[in-house]
C-alpha cells in the first residue's frame, strides 16, 4: 500500500511539473506584435560609413530595436518577461496600409509609443513627439 501511495504521488508530481512547464513555455512564447507585411525586414540609417546601421527589425510576429553591434531588444521577450514578473503590460497596435503604430502600456500608466509611416517600399519614417527619422530598407 505504501508503495502504491509513493507511485501515485510520484506520478502526480510529474504531471504537475509538466503542466507548469507548458504554462511557462506558453507565456514565454506569447506574441504581442503583428507587423504588417510592408514593414517586415530590417530598417536603418545610412551614416558616415558605407554600411547602413540597422535600427529596427520586424518579423511577422515580433519587433526588435537594435542599439549598437551587440545589443538587440526583443519586444515580445520584453513584454513576456515583465508580465511574468507581475507587471501588467499591454500592447496596442494601429495598423493600416501606410502606418504602423505600437503602444506599450505598463501598469496602465507609462506608455512607450512607436510610429512608423510608409513613404515607399524602401523608405519609412520613424516619428515620435520630438523628431522624425527617415529609415531605409536594408
Amino acid at each position: 500500500m505504501k508503495k502504491l501511495f509513493l507511485i501515485i504521488t510520484l506520478l502526480f508530481s510529474i504531471a504537475l511539473m509538466q503542466s507548469c512547464k507548458k504554462s511557462d513555455e506558453n507565456l514565454k512564447a506569447k506574441t504581442h506584435f503583428n507587423p504588417p507585411a510592408w514593414i517586415q525586414g530590417n530598417w536603418g540609417v545610412k551614416g558616415l560609413s558605407e554600411n547602413p546601421t540597422v535600427i529596427f527589425r520586424f518579423t511577422k510576429d515580433n519587433f526588435f530595436s537594435i542599439a549598437g553591434v551587440y545589443s538587440e531588444i526583443d519586444y515580445n521577450g520584453y513584454v513576456n518577461n515583465y508580465n511574468e514578473a507581475g507587471h501588467n503590460i499591454k500592447v496596442k497596435e494601429d495598423i493600416n496600409s501606410t502606418s504602423y503604430q505600437i503602444k506599450i502600456i505598463i501598469n496602465k500608466q507609462a506608455t512607450t509609443t512607436f510610429k512608423f509611416i510608409k513613404v515607399n517600399e524602401n523608405k519609412i519614417i520613424d516619428k515620435d513627439n520630438i523628431s522624425e527619422t527617415t529609415l531605409i530598407r536594408i
